[in-house]
């Protein structure tokens, strides 16, 4: 952890320069509490607008990659420094307040750094992209009007041109629609529904694969 004095700092082109408006210590790594918080032995939290770490770990997990720099410029207590620490992500922490300074820095030196292999994620455009069951009517896969099946063929309903299902006068998504039958109170409609193709059933999560597959070519 390198520490800059408190001062105004000229800019340059050296990248490890940083300009202060107002006295503050910046601490920084270079390496790439719970939900809580912090608290002394009194159970008070050490800093009083504390974020739970959770919070924190969605926000850098979906929005930043491992090794990605993490500025944040109120650090306090060293919380965003901690997650990002624990998901190896390099990060700057600006906070005048010497105490909160000193209690972010031994947090940090309890927290190891991951191994490499932990924090790499592995997602595709085929993970990410959320198609509707519409996307199938549209590209012409399921016909308008078309009947879709239970895996027992007991229950049967209509493509709809909005991409809704309608069966026993009940018109909802294909997730709506497999509830109503089942009678329970969710169902995951590309599961449970099937086209008939060649006399065989097939789920139509089939086609929604197809779809998905084009994507990550």
């Amino acid at each position: 952890m390198n520490k800059l004095p408190e001062k105004n700092i000229p800019a340059t082109k050296n990248p490890k320069t940083f300009n202060i408006v107002c006295p503050a210590i910046i601490f920084a790594n270079n390496l790439t509490d719970k939900l809580t918080g912090l608290r002394d032995n009194d159970g008070t939290k050490l800093h009083p607008t504390q974020k739970p770490e959770a919070l924190i770990y969605r926000v850098i997990v979906s929005s930043s990659d491992p090794n990605a720099i993490v500025l944040d410029p109120f650090s306090g207590s060293g919380t965003t420094a901690a997650v990002c620490k624990k998901l190896g992500r390099r990060w700057i922490g600006i906070e005048r307040n010497k105490d909160y300074v000193r209690i972010a820095e031994r947090r940090l030196e309890e927290i190891d750094s991951p191994c490499s292999s932990s924090i790499h994620i592995k997602s595709t455009k085929r993970d990410q992209v959320r198609i509707p069951f519409g996307t199938l009517i549209e590209r012409g896969l399921i016909g308008i009007g078309e009947k879709l099946y239970c895996s027992k063929k007991k229950n049967v309903a209509i493509v709809q041109a909005d991409g809704t299902l309608q069966a026993d006068k009940v018109n909802g998504s294909i997730h709506k629609i497999g509830a109503h039958y089942q009678g329970t109170e969710s169902c995951n409609g590309w599961i449970y529904w099937h086209f008939l193709k060649n006399n065989s059933l097939y789920p139509i999560d089939k086609i929604r694969d197809q779809i998905k597959s084009g994507i990550d070519e």
